[in-house]
């Protein structure tokens, strides 16, 4: 759901999100005019949203990590004290994987992989619109142009 909702509205119609493929896996597949275009923003949704989270979590452990230092030094009772503890090394282990991953949350299974043929638009359907529709308009255009002249006189 979070990842659905992080597409923006201009892209939404591009990019398709398949969730649970399996357990904990999802699929995200991009479908523009470009396939280079289509490679790139596959690649850069993922980039994005891996650095966004990552980002988020170091921010959020970092102050959880300040607030128990905290509360460790006010702290009287030794049990407190050492699940205080505890609880900073979770968050200091949460902000070293953070800071080393780049696959932080999403994780690249397989890589992506660049079309090799265009999906959309099918050009010859594009081109035998154009020509039926150039044809149209220049009949409709020598029509009114003999409309005219049979008018004048």
């Amino acid at each position: 759901p979070i990842l659905a909702r992080s597409i923006s509205y201009k892209w939404k119609k591009s990019v398709n999100i398949s969730e649970n493929i399996f357990p904990g896996a999802h699929e995200i597949s991009v479908t523009t005019i470009s396939p280079d275009l289509s490679f790139e923003m596959a690649s850069w949704i993922i980039d994005d949203l891996n650095e966004f989270i990552r980002l988020q979590d170091i921010e959020r452990s970092s102050n959880l990590i300040n607030f128990l230092y905290l509360k460790l030094e006010q702290a009287k009772i030794e049990d407190e004290k050492q699940i205080l503890t505890n609880l900073i090394r979770k968050n200091t282990e949460l902000n070293t994987q953070a800071n080393a991953l780049n696959e932080y949350v999403f994780k690249i299974i397989d890589p992506t992989i660049k079309p090799t043929s265009y999906t959309f638009p099918n050009l010859i359907v594009f081109i035998l619109i154009s020509s039926f529709l150039s044809i149209f308009i220049s009949l409709l255009f020598l029509f009114l142009k003999y409309l005219l002249r049979v008018d004048q006189f």
